[in-house]
């Protein structure tokens, strides 16, 4: 699009809202984070982003609503404000609501009209993303849990990539050496880069150490240790840790094996938090986690493995103990992922 002259780039998530802006040469411009129901997050906007149409691209008016054409729909309550002008679907209990947005999974579905219901008549139900499957028995919940994981590591990952591929860019771009410049990839198409196929496998055994899943890439198998409607987005995004890992030639580990994560104290203690290179073997500690095992930490072995998957559960989310070791968690992490999916994208070092 051209504001006054100028000519920019709009690059949106898999839900279509407006989160990159770059200039004609591709130098980045502004960028936007958003809730799940699509308030901005804080410290956000950052630079310009030069349209009204922004969660999932609907217009936002000047007094905060968003326009989907039947309703106003209000990001701060994840509600519209007046009821669906169309009956709900009557045997899906989430839709009895008609006040609620896409049945209160803001993450896998939009509502471009304002009264359709996901999974039936919504043209804007996003799908998973290529090479994402589903095998054995799943009921809608787990599923839903699954994907939630899938498409917030997508998006976490999607917005480092493309700063990294910017600054790539850039470069090449002062070099002259156009031939070279990157794409910017969707949500989408860098999950495909980095997993290749992911399949979520449900069995009707049980693990015999007590766990819920376990991945050996392409496969993630959920045991019946995990209840039926009761799997969780927590355990999905670990077990996504694990891939990830294994896609980058398992060097997420071997770094953490050889790192000090840890913290200064106001008077000059150092304070371990994880890691393999402090000399008395692993250290794993729950510091600087958002909370205990097994939501936010779903192993207590002490492994850099384990300790792996449940920090980049807490990347992906980006939500850790909002505290010196939480911040050194999430530093270690943002430091290294671009060099890990770099790795994962070439098929490992």
């Amino acid at each position: 699009m051209r504001v006054g002259g100028a000519l920019y780039f709009l690059h949106g998530d898999h839900l279509g809202s407006a989160t990159l802006t770059t200039d004609g040469g591709g130098n980045w411009v502004g960028e936007a984070r958003y809730t799940p129901y699509g308030e901005m997050r804080r410290d956000y906007p950052r630079g310009v982003i030069p349209t009204d149409r922004l969660y999932t691209g609907q217009r936002q008016e000047t007094f905060g609503l968003y326009d989907y054409r039947a309703r106003y729909y209000h990001p701060a309550l994840g509600r519209f404000i007046s009821a669906d002008p169309l009956v709900p679907e009557p045997g899906n209990p989430q839709a009895l609501n008609r006040y609620a947005y896409v049945t209160n999974n803001p993450l896998r579905y939009t509502d471009p009209t304002g009264h359709c219901i996901p999974g039936w008549n919504c043209p804007g139900d996003v799908r998973p993303p290529r090479g994402v499957r589903f095998t054995g028995h799943w009921v809608t919940p787990d599923k839903e849990a699954a994907l939630d994981a899938v498409w917030t590591v997508a998006e976490a990952m999607t917005r480092v990539w493309r700063r990294e591929l910017i600054r790539q860019n850039r470069e090449l771009v002062k070099t002259g050496d156009l031939e070279h410049v990157v794409p910017l990839p969707s949500a989408s198409e860098l999950f495909a880069q980095v997993f290749g196929r992911v399949d979520f496998h449900r069995v009707s055994a049980r693990c015999e150490t007590g766990c819920w899943a376990e991945t050996w890439v392409p496969r993630i198998t959920i045991y019946a240790n995990a209840p039926e409607g009761g799997y969780t987005f927590q355990n999905a995004a670990h077990e996504l840790g694990h891939f990830f890992a294994q896609r980058a030639g398992r060097q997420p580990y071997h770094d953490l094996n050889a790192a000090q994560i840890g913290y200064t104290r106001p008077d000059g203690e150092i304070i371990p938090v994880a890691g393999g290179g402090w000399g008395a073997g692993y250290v794993r500690t729950s510091k600087g986690y958002a909370g205990p095992f097994p939501g936010w930490q779903q192993s207590t072995v002490r492994t850099a493995n384990e300790d792996f998957a449940d920090m980049f559960l807490g990347w992906a989310y980006n939500h850790f103990a909002d505290d010196p070791a939480g911040a050194a968690r999430y530093q270690w992490m943002a430091v290294n992922m671009p060099r890990w999916i770099a790795l994962a994208v070439a098929g490992g070092p």
